[in-house]
Parts: C-alpha cells; sequence; structure tokens
C-alpha cells in the first residue's frame, strides 16, 4: 500500500481550508494510506509569532477549558467577546479535524525545512490544495515546497499562488523548488500563467478538490447546527469587509422576499458564528440563496444548486479574484454577479439555473481525476 502525505496550510478556522483538506485525504485515499502533515506554524496560528492570534502551538493538539484558552490567547485582542466567539469556533474546527481528517503531528515547524527522515516514510508526498504557493504566506508554510531532497515524489494537486501573474513579488525560491516535482497542477489559470512565467511548463489546470466529491457524498456527512432556523432562510458569508453596498442589498432582499438571515462569519451573529465546516455546508445546502465573496461559498452553491449572489471581495489583501475568474471561465458565475442582479425582481433573485454548471461539470472532473490517476503512474 502506498504511503501518501498530503502537506497544505494547516488552521482551524477556515471553512474552506478544511474542506479542502477534507476532500484532498478522501480523493487520494484509494490509492493508499493518507496523512496529512501538520505544519504547527501556519500563516495565522505561528507558534513563533506571539502576534498571530493563537501563538501556542499546544493549542492545536491539547483539550484546553474556555479559560484557559483565553489565558492564552495573545493580549492585543482585548475584546473578550470577539476572543471567546473565536474559541468556540476553533474548538469546533479542532474536534472537526480530529474526527475526519488523519492529520499527523510530527513536530513540522512551518518556517523550517521538513526532516529528510519524515519525508522518506512516503513514497508520494502531495502539496495542496489552497494557496498553498502564496509568497506572502511562504515564510511560515516554506515546506509546502517540499524543499528537501527525497525518496518520496513530489506532486501538487490544485495549488494556488493567490497573487495576479502581473504580480512582482519575488518567487525565485518557488521556482528553484518545482524543477523536482514531477507533476504541477494549479487551481486558477492564473496559476499557469505564473508558472509559465517563471520558466514551468508542466503545470495543468484541474478542480478545486472540494468539486471533485458528487453532491450526495457531500450531503452524507452533512448536520444541522444548533441555531440553524427551521424557516426558509438566506446565508450570508462573507470573508471581506461588509460594505454599505453588501448591507443595502442583503436589507433588500431580505425585506422583499420575507426571509430570515444566516450570516455564519460576522461576530455581530454570535448564535452561528461557531458552525462547524460540515454544519456551515449544511447552512448552504439548505438556503434559499447565498450572499458571498468567497470562492468556497460559490464552490459548494454549485454543487448543492442553491442560488446565489456574488460580491467582490473588499480587503486591504492582495486581490484573490483569479479564483473565481477561473470559476467564471469554466462555469459563467459571473452571471451571477452583484452588479448584475441588483436590479432583478425578487423573484429572479431567488431562482437560478444551474443547466450549464451540472451540464459541464463532469468533463473538468475527469480531467482532474485523470490527472491524480497520472500521478500514480510509475511509481513503484
Amino acid at each position: 500500500m502506498k504511503q501518501i502525505g498530503i502537506i497544505t496550510l494547516s488552521g482551524y478556522d477556515n471553512y474552506g481550508n478544511r474542506l479542502q483538506n477534507f476532500a484532498m485525504e478522501n480523493l487520494f485515499k484509494e490509492y493508499g494510506q493518507v496523512e496529512t502533515l501538520f505544519q504547527r506554524s501556519g500563516s495565522n496560528y505561528s507558534p513563533l509569532n506571539k502576534n498571530s492570534f493563537f501563538y501556542n502551538y499546544n493549542l492545536y493538539k491539547e483539550d484546553y477549558s474556555d479559560e484557559e484558552l483565553i489565558n492564552k490567547i495573545v493580549d492585543s485582542t482585548p475584546d473578550l467577546n470577539y476572543k471567546n466567539l473565536r474559541i468556540k469556533r476553533f474548538i469546533k474546527f479542532k474536534k472537526f479535524s480530529e474526527t475526519n481528517l488523519n492529520e499527523i503531528d510530527n513536530g513540522i515547524l512551518g518556517n523550517e525545512y521538513i526532516s529528510e527522515e519524515i519525508c522518506n516514510q512516503f513514497d508520494l508526498l502531495v502539496v495542496g490544495s489552497d494557496q498553498v504557493w502564496n509568497p506572502q504566506w511562504l515564510e511560515h508554510n516554506i515546506n509546502c515546497l517540499i524543499p528537501v531532497e527525497t525518496k518520496a515524489v513530489k506532486v501538487s494537486y490544485a495549488a494556488s499562488f493567490g497573487i495576479s501573474p502581473e504580480s512582482e513579488m519575488d518567487l525565485s525560491e518557488i521556482k528553484l523548488h518545482l524543477k523536482d516535482f514531477k507533476e504541477i497542477s494549479v487551481r486558477e489559470f492564473a496559476g499557469l500563467d505564473i508558472l509559465s512565467n517563471i520558466g514551468v511548463e508542466k503545470g495543468q489546470l484541474v478542480l478545486d478538490p472540494t468539486m471533485l466529491l458528487a453532491r450526495h457524498e457531500w450531503e452524507s456527512y452533512l448536520y444541522p447546527h444548533r441555531e440553524k432556523p427551521t424557516a426558509p432562510y438566506i446565508f450570508v458569508y462573507i470573508l471581506g469587509e461588509t460594505t454599505e453596498e453588501m448591507k443595502n442589498f442583503i436589507e433588500t432582499v431580505k425585506r422583499e422576499s420575507k426571509l430570515e438571515v444566516v450570516t455564519v462569519n460576522s461576530y455581530e451573529e454570535e448564535k452561528y458564528y461557531d458552525a462547524d465546516p460540515f454544519e456551515f455546508l449544511d447552512y448552504i445546502s439548505s438556503a434559499q440563496l447565498v450572499i458571498t465573496d468567497s470562492f468556497h461559498g460559490i464552490v459548494f452553491s454549485n454543487i448543492f444548486n442553491t442560488p446565489y449572489v456574488i460580491f467582490e471581495r473588499k480587503s486591504n489583501l492582495p486581490s484573490m479574484n483569479s479564483r473565481i475568474e477561473t470559476l467564471d471561465k469554466l462555469f459563467k458565475v459571473q452571471a451571477r454577479n452583484a452588479t448584475l442582479i441588483n436590479n432583478k425582481k425578487i423573484d429572479e433573485i431567488l431562482e437560478q439555473d444551474f443547466s450549464y454548471y451540472n451540464s459541464n461539470i463532469q468533463k473538468y472532473k475527469d480531467r482532474s481525476f485523470n490527472f491524480i490517476k497520472k500521478i500514480f503512474e510509475g511509481i513503484n
């Protein structure tokens, strides 16, 4: 049986990250024994960075009471209610990961090279998916480049750079280490352009791993959050700034539809904030409408055929819209952009034709599955 190690971003806060990791393990376990190599210093949770929210790596692998957790939270966050909300979500995500992922802590620090000894335990090391090659985060996720010699075959699946091809950021270290990868696949067309810019010509576009699991497979894992409304509702999942434009649109749709609004990522909506990843998906699956600026918000709305409205994310970070641009090229998702939907009647907003997505998804899934099969060709 092949020993397969997955290297991705580690953390207990982001829905897309946990769900792509879950999908990756499920896709690759068909080919062998799969482990996710836990990195103790993810970009937001570095044990070496005391300005990060959770700075003690032991929080990942040990159980603490709420009071003990609060005492370990960085003092730069004075709002106790904010801390409590983050702690509750952290605990739920931690339990989700322990229950649903084969996440192994080998003492790997994200900002120090992984040991050759650990790498040699595997026949195959797979980097992905998520923004594993975002140059802004590589300082704390250097092992997403597998920067050591090893007998294990190195590949990537649906890796993302998280920057535009026009970015002037230094990619020399990425270029250096990717030459040792047997196969490379990326999640966005922008990723193919970046690979070409740095002289890597063997890249292939594949779907995000969450898109390879069928709707009925995802539905088999779902369960309701304790605060899930019994009446029909609108689901709001905004990762960036909630602008006045967004607030006005949400309020208008709420008023005209007479539907309740569930907002899962806002500190102002405390009762929904600690939904775990499968509860999050259940909210999307059951909603009458999803309003989002999130890549995975769109992905899962398509999977469940839940009508959605897309807002462009407003943030101080560099644009990450290349992910949604790729979805648009493949599935024409921008037809549901808020700028095009805003003046429609409420009945039109709450209805969506998924025939184009449903009739085209399989061919892209087939290409992605074929890439995974290709990885294992020639591996002894």
